[in-house]
This record gives C-alpha cells, structure tokens and sequence, in this order.
C-alpha cells in the first residue's frame, strides 16, 4: 500500500501510511521489552 502511495505521487496518503506503520513498529517494540522486563522481575 505505501509503495502503491508513493507509486502515484500521494504524498499525504503515502506519509500517513508511513507513520501509522512506524508507530506499529514501535508499539511491538515496546511491548516487547515489557514482556522482557517482567520475565525478569518474576524471575
């Protein structure tokens, strides 16, 4: 979808998808170092 964007020059579309995946990644991320955090606190 963002290349397709990109693809027709929609810049606006093409930078909203850029960062609703960005902020995606992040999320994943962090919750991800959460899961890691408790496993060594209840260890």
């Amino acid at each position: 979808r963002l290349l397709d964007a990109i693809a027709e020059g929609n810049s606006p579309k093409a930078v909203r998808l850029a960062q609703d995946h960005l902020a995606a990644a992040r999320r994943n991320t962090l919750a991800a170092h959460k899961t890691i955090d408790a496993k060594l606190i209840s260890s």
